[in-house]
């Protein structure tokens, strides 16, 4: 079977079980090591440098869907496979998010939301640090899709008609209530932790100097929402959170800190694929195509795995035999 075909079944499937449903679809990327068998591949062809020590291998993003209710995951709705290359150092505000290693934030996730998705009753797409561009926010959302992205990068925004940056924004809001955090999957995993939260809403507009599509609008409405642990801990939890859902409210805010807390099923996912039930880097198939197919398989089945613990933790209305195909 095609690679082709391998991720379609897993999205046609996906499909199916999003129907009218709300749903939360989580972006992240993993990237899968070939540095410890390079020597047995055949070609090279669709494998590159995965970090900056420019070790061999390839890039994964799936967008792994959960049911926002009762967070039990659903599908994948699109799978993205693609290797780096060394041109990543030219200055990205030359270049049109097309062009840019960033798209896989963009045009995947449009695709995604248009297609396999589009008969979701509501979608709120994840994200974490990486997916903080200004063509997501402004691209993304629309009368049926919703954003949650965790800031990285300190934007100017325009409030009061003042360009300010957002550090200058957020810490000028007031503390307007505390929430008790568990971190399942944090390297202070285990912990419970108190945080102040703080939200407000501005406007964030292009970057001077930057490429745009010419359909980018010139500025977008934004919400975001601030998580700070109250210890005197050096690694504290920090989060700035940009969401395109109005927030009002307190419970607004813990709603979306909640929806952003669901991040953890992706990375459980990424470590059934890597070290907890398949280690996939100790493959030593020899044809790069033939290791993206792997990683698709691994995927599917840790997926359903994670089904399988949803059932028997009683957290799903997934039915055993409807996981498994005759």
């Amino acid at each position: 079977m095609s690679l082709t075909s391998l991720i379609s079944n897993l999205t046609d499937r996906c499909a199916k079980s999003v129907y009218k449903k709300s749903v939360l679809a989580i972006v992240d990327t993993t990237a899968i090591s070939c540095f410890g068998h390079a020597n047995r591949l055949q070609s090279k062809n669709g494998l590159g440098p995965i970090s900056e020590s420019f070790t061999l291998g390839y890039c994964l993003q799936p967008i792994l869907c959960l049911d926002a209710e009762d967070k039990v995951p659903l599908g994948i709705s699109s799978v993205h496979i693609w290797n780096r290359s060394n041109d990543l150092l030219i200055d990205h505000h030359k270049r049109y998010i097309l062009e840019r290693e960033s798209n896989k934030w963009y045009t995947p996730v449009k695709e995604a939301r248009d297609t396999v998705l589009n008969q979701a009753d509501h979608i709120t797409f994840i994200m974490d640090r990486e997916g903080d561009i200004y063509e997501v926010m402004e691209g993304v959302p629309d009368r049926h899709t919703d954003i949650v992205i965790r800031a990285n990068h300190d934007r100017y925004i325009i409030h009061r008609n003042s360009r300010i940056k957002t550090s200058q924004y957020v810490d000028g809001l007031p503390i307007c209530g505390q929430l008790t955090i568990p971190l399942p999957s944090h390297k202070r995993g285990g912990e419970r932790i108190i945080a102040n939260i703080r939200f407000g809403t501005v406007i964030i507009p292009k970057a001077k100097h930057a490429l745009y599509l010419s359909h980018t609008r010139d500025e977008v409405a934004m919400s975001i929402i601030e998580v700070k642990e109250v210890s005197n801990k050096k690694d504290k939890v920090h989060w700035r959170l940009w969401t395109s859902k109005p927030i009002t409210t307190l419970m607004d805010a813990k709603e979306i800190i909640d929806i952003y807390k669901s991040r953890w099923h992706v990375e459980e996912m990424f470590r059934l694929m890597k070290t907890e039930a398949f280690d996939i880097e100790s493959s030593e198939l020899e044809k790069p195509e033939n290791l993206f197919k792997l990683g698709v398989l691994v995927m599917e089945a840790s997926l359903l795995i994670k089904q399988l613990k949803a059932v028997r933790e009683e957290e799903s209305k997934i039915r055993v035999d409807s996981i498994f195909t005759t």
